[in-house]
């Protein structure tokens, strides 16, 4: 940064210089600390230019971590959902800013609590993240709480991974396979009451 500098100081060191010149009235010296000031300016400007650069700026395609791999499901910031949200897809992601008072079914999906999502309910899913708060029973393979992440409750999982300010509260249960689900009480669609009939 400071070799990007040398030529406007040296710029403002000669129009100084000018400046006192001109109070001697010295007309020859002004003229030549004032050429040299502009050149000075001049000399910066074509340095610090982008136009004279050779270098190219590249843009590099970064994909989120979980693009292109299934539907997503977002319950965004400010949105209040009271209900049980059921995945019925492969790889299924569901992203909550919000907060859910329900239930989550996404066994083989993944479920992203985000800074300021809440939820007050069961999550029965493949991996879980947490960086907002979780309260209620959750049973994955992969269970990540953030730096931001709080979580209360009973855990089943297969790997756990606390980051430093990530809070946990209620038991843990380590499972050596991958867990069964959670059963829940969901209401059975009309469809599956006529098919059971």
């Amino acid at each position: 940064m400071k070799q990007k500098l040398h030529a406007i100081n040296f710029s403002i060191f000669c129009w100084t210089s000018a400046l006192i010149f001109k109070l001697l009235h010295c007309i020859l010296l002004t003229a030549i600390a004032t050429l040299l000031t502009i050149t000075g300016f001049i000399i910066h400007f074509l340095v610090n230019s982008d136009m004279f650069n050779n270098k190219k700026t590249e843009i590099i395609h970064t994909p989120c971590p979980h693009e292109d791999k299934g539907p997503t499901t977002i319950i965004a910031n400010g949105v209040c959902i009271e209900g049980d949200i059921k995945l019925n897809s492969n790889e299924e992601i569901v992203h909550i800013l919000g907060r859910l008072k329900g239930d989550i079914i996404a066994d083989n999906g993944n479920v992203e609590i985000l800074r300021n999502g809440n939820i007050e309910g069961d999550i029965s899913c493949n991996s879980l993240i947490v960086n907002g708060i979780l309260n209620g029973h959750c049973v994955c393979e992969s269970l990540e709480i953030g730096e931001s992440g709080e979580v209360t409750g009973t855990i089943t999982y297969l790997h756990l991974t606390i980051k430093k300010g990530g809070i946990f509260s209620g038991h843990a249960e380590h499972s050596d396979k991958w867990p069964q689900p959670i059963v829940h009480n969901l209401p059975v669609s009309t469809e599956e009451n006529q098919m059971n009939d």
